[in-house]
């Protein structure tokens, strides 16, 4: 069973940002976070994306993920696929929207975004991402954000044991999309020493692309070893079983992360 890499992101915007109306969360002692990198085919993008955008190439990306590109340099066929990923995120606390949001012993306030590679917006970098979903496992994330113009949907999600040995499960639903990973992380450790960043560009109200930075400033990282399981009949569950690459990893813990809306 193949896994998916990493793509990350975040940046500390100045205090000025919610005195502009932006919108803006902080979430504090960051339990694990990780993506599932995977890649849709030229055929299957347009129906994932909005109208308007443009698939980015995996061979004309500017910062190719290093399981991508060890794919690519193996299998140059993929260089037309569009790069995606699944990012999850689970805190202790979370802050935002004049909300103070504190995690039940064993629980975590969890968010995490469905991405595309593609350019939706002028203003987007090189690196953005296409954000179709923003996705959180806690009600009262998702109704302080409904009338904003970055919205949060509740999503099914449960984080305990596998049903033998050591390992964790992790079981998130998107509609009629299912992911399950059974795994635990690996001995080895990384220390970070800056954050990382990225842009994600939300097709927001009235058609207008809301540009949104994610800022995560983790203590490490680590390998994850384990399988993925992908379940469902829906348009999600049908690419990224069309992937040649599902990788997932590496997972980071502690820490903070910041979700920030780019003033225009």
């Amino acid at each position: 069973m193949r896994r998916l890499a990493a793509i990350v992101m975040l940046t500390i915007l100045p205090v000025s940002l919610a005195a502009q109306g932006g919108m803006q969360w902080k979430f504090g002692n960051l339990q694990q976070g990780y993506c599932i990198t995977f890649l849709v085919s030229p055929a299957d993008a347009p129906g994932v994306l909005p109208d308007d955008a443009q698939p980015t190439r995996l061979d004309g990306m500017t910062d190719v993920p290093p399981a991508l590109a060890r794919l690519l340099q193996d299998q140059p066929e993929y260089g037309s696929w569009m790069p995606a990923a699944v990012c999850i995120y689970r805190f202790g606390r979370a802050d935002g929207a004049g909300r103070e949001l504190v995690a039940a012993a064993g629980e975590s306030e969890m968010i995490g975004a469905i991405l595309f590679g593609a350019r939706v917006a002028a203003a987007q970098p090189a690196n953005g991402m296409s954000a179709s979903l923003l996705f959180t496992n806690d009600k009262r994330i998702t109704k302080s954000t409904d009338s904003s113009r970055v919205a949060f949907r509740q999503v099914k999600a449960t984080f305990g044991k596998a049903a033998h040995g050591d390992d964790e499960r992790h079981v998130i639903s998107f509609g009629k999309t299912t992911l399950i990973w059974d795994g635990h992380a690996a001995t080895d450790s990384v220390t970070l020493t800056s954050p990382i960043e990225r842009v994600w560009v939300l097709e927001g109200s009235r058609n207008r692309p809301v540009l949104l930075r994610w800022t995560v400033s983790a203590v490490s990282s680590r390998s994850m070893v384990g399988a993925l399981v992908v379940q469902g009949k829906d348009r999600l569950a049908k690419v990224m079983r069309s992937s040649p690459i599902r990788y997932l990893g590496p997972v980071y813990q502690g820490g903070i992360a910041q979700l920030s809306e780019i003033p225009e």
